[in-house]
């Protein structure tokens, strides 16, 4: 949430696992973009870039079967929450 026409970049390790230079929040369903990427089990730490906004976050997530991370952006900060299953939106 609370993207708006934003450049996001997203690397695990040295690889960028998504990038685009126009996420905006869809604000009747409160999503800008479902991304799939596939990751080792156990300890992976995301890296965050809105460059747009000049803000990034290392985000570390443990990584299990059906895991799911949510991104946000509040001002400028990058915020995340993590589930075990999808995120149920409007």
């Amino acid at each position: 949430e609370g993207f708006d026409g934003d450049e996001v970049a997203v690397r695990v390790g040295d690889e960028v696992v998504f990038s685009s230079t126009e996420v905006t929040t869809r604000p009747q369903i409160g999503v800008a973009q479902r991304v799939t990427i596939d990751v080792p089990a156990g300890e992976v730490v995301l890296s965050v870039e809105v460059a747009s906004r000049g803000a990034a976050a290392d985000v570390p997530v443990e990584v299990r079967d059906g895991t799911h991370v949510g991104i946000s952006i509040v001002g400028d900060q990058v915020v995340h929450r993590t589930a075990g299953e999808p995120f149920r939106y409007a």
